[in-house]
């Protein structure tokens, strides 16, 4: 009997193991011998972790799976058809390698949340996700609708919920296996057969099939929610992963490497796309020559992925797991085997063991022949399992050919240059080299020029032939620079960057004599505060993977028309917030805000300058969260530097939307859906957590008020203002300093103590968060009753009032939804510093709340 059974012959969906919704349930072959079936149940995901199933089974558990087969996501006669995943399926029971015949090794998660529009929003711009939900009523009306311009790329009216539930499935195992990691010491391993694939899903819209990126997805997932900080993602799929590829391009934190036909869609993945930015270096592509197979993967393994992965220390393993390299497959023309593919799923499964407890998950990309495709994964099912390939009874020797090795060793050697290069360097660096400059800080163009040293220097480091800054010393009358020194060779080493000056945009010279550097009526007062400005200004530019773009004060009068007061759309404590239009007169009108600064902030303080830097240095970090205000650049040629940042429709910030009287106002401000509130306060605990989590230092935003978040025209919350912002140090889990932020605001241990942690703004987000629900400001209040009472006094009348709420509340669902917050505001707001729980617990409890909704 062959193993293989198409699926055009099968007698229905019960043998295909799929229900009504898609979901892998119980099948009637009366082939199949049944023995102790383990499917599990994961409800709730979302952002909480989907694990229902007890520790024992996960303790016993070596593979574990999830089917999302997007049985209405299909269209006639196209290679990614919904017949992918239910051949697979099909196989796996043909094989006896699921469940109801291996017991308690093998688990298939089941009835597993869809993912959310955040998680989605992680990786995709919110303007191509609404967009697509959108398209889904052109699709039910049309049936099929192309959404990729002249692309292949196809949506039926269930393609957006389909892809929700292709990416969940994902994030379910993922949340699975970390957890099965602490329990079973690295034997158990993932994989999400699932469709629409995603590599090809670029940021800003689907690509090659893909809808969403559900790979890239599951990093920023594993990132956010379980803490794994470094995501080792490998792609052998026979195409480039250009959307994986580009998603993370400048982040150091998640390497990319890619094995793909040289030449083929979508003919990206060249050897010198190598990342930029603080990304430089983690991300590797290998491009093959047609023909290459077995032997090229094995040594390319063994050659190029291995020591990759090894100097990069990963967390977890992500695998882009395209079967249509093999030679079967009709959309290209590699040569891997059944056995090829068998050999990848067990060396990775055991990288995964050797280097990050063996947290590694797979996930289906291309395969277009169903037979290839099947008995594929099936052997790599068998790998994950430890037994061995039945490679040899699927692969048929004779129509290979001889592979091109001398073209593949040329490649692999192309980029075991860099990795090789690299380690020499590392090697070679035993000495470094301390360049003086300038006797004092007090003459301003010293302090220019060692300015210009440092963010040159910085950002041309990482090039070969550049002399590497280290870093830098402040503690003596001289500026020390730092820099790495190379004694084994000859090579070049470019090096003295302190007379460098910027052409400016749009510019082809510039003319030093006229004063465009130094402008003598407009001096930038960033050089006029020594040591401590520098160092802000060193550590603005250090890390930065997008320099910001430098504005000229021409440019943003022009653009505000002056700053003509009815372009103001915002303003707080000593600054105002702009509108404004640019137009360079070679793009396209770019709508901006922009926001001016006065004294008063400052005038008490001599750290001004700090404040804005900082301001500058962490928004800027922070501007690829979709909930935070995106930094686009400043002006440094005013006595106060002006900050550029990207327009969006604004409805206006959260506090337009309270009540800020004791008394009921005469006009009351808009009142806010429940729903549209719970997706603000999710929103806004998002950027704080990724505040406090999403980079290499834990930063506290010290000021989380209603004043602080613009809502853009769908209600969607941005977190701004970082001037306030200071870093926890490393090792600490608290920082003590003056008292900040606006009167009135602040937890117990600030005011009493000055005393700053993660949970301070837990504290604030909470006040911030009842506001919201009551939809009434503690400001006013307070502000007129500073001595007579706390904002704990306040905190208590204002539960009374959400409270009563409550009470009111007809909609059942809604009333039991703000029960839940309710009991969420006095965890945050909990007088003990250890009782609040921390942003990112806060996020997921919101994000269950609102999936209780839906349920």
């Amino acid at each position: 009997m062959d193993l293989f059974t198409s699926p055009s012959l099968l007698p229905g969906n019960a043998m295909l193991g799929l229900n009504g919704h898609g979901v892998v349930g119980t099948t009637t072959n009366s082939f199949f011998k049944k023995r102790n079936r383990l499917i599990v149940s994961c409800l709730g995901r979302t952002d909480e972790k989907s694990i229902v199933c007890s520790n024992e089974e996960l303790k016993n558990a070596r593979l574990i799976y999830a089917v999302a087969p997007a049985m209405g996501h299909n269209k006639e006669s196209h290679p990614e058809s919904h017949f992918r995943v239910p051949s697979i399926v099909t196989a796996l029971q043909n094989m006896e390698l699921t469940p109801e015949f291996r017991g308690p090794e093998i688990i298939q998660l089941k009835d597993f949340k869809p993912a959310s529009v955040d998680d989605i929003a992680n990786v995709h711009s919110t303007a191509y996700v609404s967009g697509l939900e959108k398209a889904m009523d052109k699709a039910s009306q049309q049936g099929i609708i192309f959404i990729e311009g002249s692309g292949p790329t196809y949506a039926t009216a269930n393609t957006f919920q389909d892809s929700l539930t292709a990416a969940g499935a994902g994030l379910a195992i993922v949340d699975s296996v970390v957890e099965a990691s602490k329990l079973n010491q690295d034997q158990t391993t993932g994989f999400a057969l699932i469709r629409p694939p995603g590599h090809h899903a670029v940021p800003k819209g689907p690509m090659g099939f893909c809808v969403f990126g559900n790979v890239a997805i599951a990093a920023r997932y594993a990132q956010r929610v379980h803490g794994l900080k470094r995501v080792f993602i490998i792609d052998f799929d026979v195409h480039h992963g250009n959307g994986t590829n580009d998603a993370f391009y400048e982040d150091p934190d998640i390497f990319f490497l890619s094995t793909h036909q040289n030449g083929s869609y979508p003919g990206t993945g060249k050897f010198d796309e190598i990342g930029q930015g603080d990304g430089l270096g983690a991300t590797l592509n290998l491009p093959l020559p047609g023909g290459s197979g077995d032997i090229a993967m094995r040594t390319v393994f063994d050659e190029v992925i291995v020591p990759c992965a090894q100097r990069f220390k990963p967390d977890i393993i992500l695998v882009s797991a395209g079967y249509d390299a093999h030679v079967l497959d009709p959309l290209a023309s590699l040569q891997f085997t059944t056995g090829t593919y068998y050999m990848l799923a067990s060396n990775i499964q055991q990288l995964a063991k050797d280097l990050c407890g063996g947290r590694c998950v797979f996930f289906l990309e291309g395969g277009y022949n169903l037979k290839s495709l099947s008995y594929s994964v099936a052997d790599s099912f068998r790998a994950f399992l430890g037994e061995p390939s039945l490679a040899s009874q699927f692969d048929n020797p004779a129509i290979l050919y001889d592979e091109p090795l001398t073209k593949v060793k040329q490649a692999i050697q192309r980029v075991l240059k860099m990795i090789v290069n690299d380690e020499e360097e590392d090697e070679d660096c035993y000495e470094i080299s301390v360049k003086m400059l300038f006797p004092t800080f007090n003459n301003e163009r010293h302090l220019k020029m060692i300015a210009n040293e440092v963010a040159v220097a910085s950002q041309m480091s990482n090039h070969r032939n550049v002399l590497k800054l280290l870093g830098y010393c402040l503690d003596s009358d001289l500026f020390m620079a730092i820099s790495s020194i190379f004694v084994k060779n000859y090579n070049a080493k470019l090096c003295s960057f302190y007379a460098s000056i910027p052409t400016p945009e749009g510019e082809t010279h510039v003319d030093t004599l006229k004063g465009v550097i130094a402008n003598n009526n407009n001096k930038n007062f960033f050089l006029k505060n020594g040591a401590a400005v520098l160092e802000q200004t060193i550590r603005l530019f250090n890390g930065k993977s997008n320099p910001l773009r430098s504005y000229s004060s021409q440019q943003l009068n022009k653009a505000t028309n002056n700053f003509h007061v009815s372009r103001i759309i915002h303003q707080g404590g000593g600054y105002q917030m702009y509108r404004g239009v640019l137009n360079d007169g070679e793009k396209d009108d770019c709508g901006i805000f922009v926001k001016t600064f006065s004294s008063e902030p400052f005038s008490k303080s001599g750290d001004y300058l700090e404040k804005i830097a900082t301001e500058i240095a962490v928004a800027s970090n922070m501007s690829n969260h979709n909930n935070v205000l995106k930094l686009l650049g400043y002006c440094l040629e005013t006595k106060w530097p002006m900050l550029v940042y990207d327009y969006f429709p604004i409805q206006g910030d959260l506090s337009s939307f309270l009540i800020h009287t004791i008394e009921p106002p005469l006009l009351l401000p808009p009142q806010l859906p429940f729903e549209t509130k719970l997706r603000i306060g999710i929103g806004i605990a998002n950027a704080v957590a990724y505040l406090h989590h999403g980079h290499s230092k834990t930063f506290i935003h010290r000021d989380i008020h209603s004043g602080q978040v613009l809502l853009d025209q769908d209600y969607g919350p941005k977190l701004f203002n970082f001037y306030g912002s200071i870093p926890i140090p490393e090792g600490e889990t608290h920082v003590d300093a003056e008292v900040f932020g606006t009167k009135g605001f602040g937890p117990p241990e600030v005011v009493t103590q000055g005393r700053y942690t993660e949970r301070s703004d837990v504290c604030d987000f909470g006040f911030l968060f009842c506001e919201l629900l009551t939809g009434k400001s503690c400001g006013k209040i307070f502000w007129d009753n500073i001595n007579n009472g706390s904002r704990y006094d306040w905190n208590h009348k204002s539960k009374c009032e959400l409270e009563a709420k409550m009470s009111l509340e007809e909609d059942e669902e809604i009333r039991c939804q703000l029960m839940e917050c309710g009991k969420l505001v006095e965890r945050c707001t909990n007088k003990s510093v250890e009782e609040r729980p921390n942003m990112v617990e806060v996020a997921k409890a919101l994000i269950l709340i609102k999936s209780k909704n839906t349920l």
